[in-house]
């Protein structure tokens, strides 16, 4: 995992808190400007390790 990717990571659990609900990747994708692609990799990762 690169700095990016962690920074990415943060991104994406302040866009949960923020939305407060559940969101689809295409949804996440679009709250913390990334590609679905790279959003799809962080989201995996971490179901991998829950």
């Amino acid at each position: 995992m690169n700095v990016k990717t962690a920074g990415r990571t943060l991104d994406l659990f302040e866009a949960f808190a923020r939305a407060g609900k559940p969101l689809s990747l295409s949804q996440l994708a679009r709250a913390i400007d990334a590609p679905v692609s790279s959003c799809f990799g962080i989201v995996r990762t971490l179901e991998d390790y829950a």
